[in-house]
Order: C-alpha cells, then sequence, then structure tokens
C-alpha cells in the first residue's frame, strides 16, 4: 500500500469531516491505497468549493481516475 497525506484548502482534514477511508497520525489526514477501487476522502458537512491536494509518499505512485463529488448519491453502504 501507498500511503497518502491529503490536505482541505492548505490544512490536514478534520476528522469531523473525513470519509471512511482516512486515517489521522501526528502528521495529520492520510489515505492507504492498496488496491484499485473507490475511496471515500471527504465528507464536508455543507457544499462548497475546497482544493484537495494529495501528497503520496512514493515517487512511483500514479493517480488514473478520480472522483471529486457524490452530491446525488448521499446515503449508500460506503465499504
Amino acid at each position: 500500500p501507498v500511503r497518502l497525506y491529503l490536505l482541505q484548502d492548505g490544512k490536514a482534514i478534520d476528522q469531523s469531516e473525513a470519509g471512511v477511508d482516512l486515517h489521522f497520525d501526528a502528521r495529520g489526514s492520510y489515505l492507504e491505497v492498496g488496491e484499485p477501487r473507490m475511496y471515500y476522502l471527504v465528507k464536508n458537512a455543507t457544499l462548497g468549493s475546497h482544493l484537495l491536494v494529495l501528497e503520496p509518499q512514493a515517487n512511483d505512485f500514479v493517480l488514473h481516475s478520480f472522483t471529486y463529488g457524490n452530491n446525488c448519491q448521499q446515503d449508500f453502504d460506503q465499504k
């Protein structure tokens, strides 16, 4: 697995707005990518515009596809 640290608007994502796949350590919020699937990163309380930065901790990590929002489908099992 590759660890990616996430920043939203220049800050670590708050635990109250974290998607189910985020974890936290002393550095901030992170995701462990270990398989090709949809990962749930952010669950903001209100709709708005944000800048999401992913910082992979491996030089050879490549991101091929990314879903930025899911406003039309809110109530579903996220695992």
